[in-house]
């Protein structure tokens, strides 16, 4: 083992990530290895998809009616809100027992994503991309959840709710975007961060470095992105995902979009089974929410219409790591495959299953502890793409992909592998020495160091890197 790969076994990632740049660069690398600023001018998935820090109050603080023009253009209006709170009721979402989660003022953004090829570059299907970038739109994504008020009894006040609606901001054909100009924006907010000594670069995904030390400058960088870009959208969907009878212990998505003409503000909430889809997917006809109950025989209602194409399966696992372990390896193999598949931004899309099936994967197949196999999506090199314990989505009842759950950051693996996608994308001209991205390459210990870091924690995630090459820096 080389002095670096003995680095990295020993030391923090970020001091190990520099260090083994400058030991591999004096052991002889070729003259034609990158510099300092070619690694520089690499996004990592921090840099694409931006998770806040919440407590003890989420930063930056951007409100759901925060505005984004001169003409009173706001990310979500009042009445918008209000639409979509009436119709999360009258499908039998609990607003009562989360005080403050039905007032626009309880909800703040908690996570952002850019996306310049929805459905996925790599999509295919009937409605799939299949790589003609023609089709592609892009989209930025915001998360938002209701916070806590002071005062509430046996809570933590100012903690997240466990409810988050996800809003869809769509800004046209790819072909028409200046993607240029966008991802300069982008690195604005990199180099923000660096310059506050928190570099994005090799990290992996969770809360944003920058962001975690509160600096204002990365803050406002972050804001600006979200109001500039959402200022131009054409159009956006939002869904929203709320707990109902807790004596059924049951939760509940729903959605819709704004319709009309004019600008976003102007527009109406319409609901799923009412706009454009008819529907959610992969479900029956107008249907206008679905319902996961994880603790009974029929655990997703309606059952999906393609159920090889869904998570039903996957929720028979036993809660308790004790029932993990007793599990044959059929059935692990079985998770595995499923787990695998939904996660797989190449194979499954928003059109070909159902919402529940993305946000119950990965906690399931962590629950059965499996392990990597060939079916599990690849990581390239110079991409962060792998999660610790610390923040993967882990717990029974946790369908957060991209947001908070009980005080600590959730994030799915279908979160991680659709950024690290969009990485893909926006670094591809930018590639060096193979490497996509300015972070390790352990695409030749890849299922090794899956399995390690996925059942390890942040603090031991250096030692599942030791074999890991670093960016060939000179």
């Amino acid at each position: 083992m080389t002095a670096c790969r003995r680095l990295l076994t020993h030391a923090s990632f970020f001091a190990a990530l520099a260090g083994c740049a400058a030991a591999e660069t004096d052991a002889g690398l070729s003259s034609s290895a990158a510099t300092a600023a070619d690694q520089d001018a690499l996004l990592d998935v921090n840099d694409v998809s931006i998770l806040f820090p919440v407590l003890p109050k989420p930063f930056p603080d951007i409100r759901l009616d925060e505005r984004v023009d001169d003409v009173g253009g706001t990310l979500f209006s009042q009445k918008q809100f209000d639409d979509l709170v009436a119709f999360a009721r009258s499908r039998e979402i609990n607003f009562v027992s989360f005080r403050g989660s039905d007032a626009i003022d309880s909800w703040r953004i908690v996570a952002m994503r850019f996306d310049p090829c929805s459905l996925g570059v790599k999509s295919t299907g009937p409605k799939g991309i299949d790589g003609d970038r023609s089709k592609c739109t892009v989209q930025v994504r915001l998360v938002a959840q209701p916070f806590i008020p002071e005062g509430s009894p046996d809570e933590v006040a100012g903690d997240a709710r466990d409810i988050s609606a996800h809003f869809v901001y769509e800004l046209g054909p790819l072909a028409q975007a200046n993607l240029a100009g966008i991802r300069k924006d982008l690195v604005a907010i990199k180099d923000a961060s660096t310059r506050a000594s928190a570099k994005t670069a090799g990290a992996f995904l969770g809360v944003h470095p920058g962001l975690a030390k509160r600096d204002e400058a990365v803050g406002e960088a972050v804001r600006t992105f979200i109001t500039k870009y959402v200022a131009k959208a054409t159009g956006a969907r939002v869904a929203y995902v709320g707990t109902g009878n807790f004596s059924d212990g049951n939760w509940i998505m729903t959605g819709g979009s704004l319709e009309g003409a004019g600008p976003l503000k102007d527009r109406k909430f319409v609901r799923v089974d009412r706009g454009p889809m008819h529907g959610l997917v992969n479900m029956p006809a107008r249907t206008p929410s679905e319902a996961v109950q994880p603790d009974i025989s029929t655990p997703l209602r309606p059952l999906p219409v393609n159920r090889d194409a869904s998570a039903e399966r996957l929720l028979d696992v036993p809660i308790g790591p004790e029932d993990a372990a007793a599990l044959p390896q059929r059935k692990k193999d079985e998770i595995a495959s499923l787990a695998f598949s939904l996660e797989d931004p190449a194979k499954h899309n928003f059109f070909t299953t159902n919402c529940f099936s993305c946000h119950i994967s990965t906690p399931r197949s962590q629950v059965a502890a499996i392990k990597s196999t060939a079916a599990r999506v690849r990581v390239p090199a110079g991409i962060s793409g792998y999660l610790t314990t610390s923040t993967i989505q882990r717990s029974h009842y946790n369908f957060h992909a991209f947001s908070w759950f009980k005080g600590k950051p959730s994030v799915s693996m279908r979160t991680v592998n659709e950024s690290v996608e969009v990485v893909e994308l926006l670094n591809e001209k930018l590639e060096k020495e193979g490497f996509a991205g300015p972070g390790l390459d352990c695409s030749h210990v890849d299922d090794a160091v899956w399995d390690c870091l996925a059942h390890t924690d942040q603090a031991g995630a250096a030692a599942c890197l030791r074999e890991c090459r670093p960016f060939p820096r000179r």
